[in-house]
């Protein structure tokens, strides 16, 4: 069997949506909007595809042909922060991309990202793109290869992108406060993403949103943060 090539661009992408594709229009716009189709492995991370084969789309383009399209099970708790976080640990990639169905990228971002920062191996960063919205927050964060792999990085057990005891909720702001605090949150106000949320009339809400802002993970993100705050995010 020959080996899967090394990207440079690991897409951490969790969904819910299988049945009705929910996830298919980010992955077609993350493909349509990279520079370097071969150097991107797109991985989708699932909790259950109900017995039934799954398969990328492979038939839409030679550029979506060109990039490596990885399914994995997610192997924690049936939610957000447990799919990142294994998607994470099978990405092979330079730069870690938090993904969604409702997250798309613009144009040249690969290409921007390489001129951003160069060497992503040795490297510490954390990039916050540009939206609509949540301006002092990484929503969606890009870790560098080098920061991912930064042993006791904010207080996370190694191999975890995001700190395992969120749901959902307060994820990407933990990560944002101590990024910021070790110095490695990376302004990119030129690479303008575009959150298709619900709350901003640019989706339906359904049952996946509700479920990924239950008021349990609302409540575990209150707690959770409360007390990483005041552990200055050490454990």
């Amino acid at each position: 069997m020959t080996e899967r090539r090394r990207p440079k661009f690991s897409i951490l992408h969790p969904t819910i949506r299988l049945a009705n594709e929910g996830w298919r229009s980010a992955w077609e716009c993350w493909a349509d909007t990279c520079d370097q189709a071969e150097a991107v492995e797109y991985i989708l991370a699932i909790d259950d595809w109900g017995n039934r084969p799954f398969y990328f789309p492979w038939w839409t383009s030679t550029r979506h042909r060109s990039i490596t399209s990885v399914i994995v099970l997610n192997n924690g708790r049936c939610c957000y922060v447990d799919a990142q976080n294994t998607a994470a640990k099978a990405a092979r990639g330079d730069f870690l991309i938090t993904a969604a169905d409702d997250w798309f990228p613009c144009l040249h971002w690969d290409s921007m990202l390489n001129a951003l920062v160069p060497d992503p191996l040795h490297t510490e960063a954390v990039i916050k793109v540009r939206t609509q919205h949540h301006p002092d927050l990484a929503i969606y964060p890009i870790l560098t290869r080098a920061y991912y792999e930064r042993p006791g990085r904010g207080g996370c057990p190694a191999g975890e992108l995001f700190y395992p005891e969120y749901l959902s909720m307060g994820s990407d702001d933990d990560l944002t406060e101590y990024a910021r605090r070790d110095g490695v949150l990376l302004e990119a106000p030129e690479m303008k993403f575009e959150h298709r949320h619900h709350s901003l009339g640019l989706a339906q809400e359904d049952e996946a949103y509700r479920y990924v802002a239950s008021e349990e993970a609302w409540a575990v993100k209150e707690r959770v943060i409360a007390r990483r705050r005041r552990e200055n995010y050490s454990r």
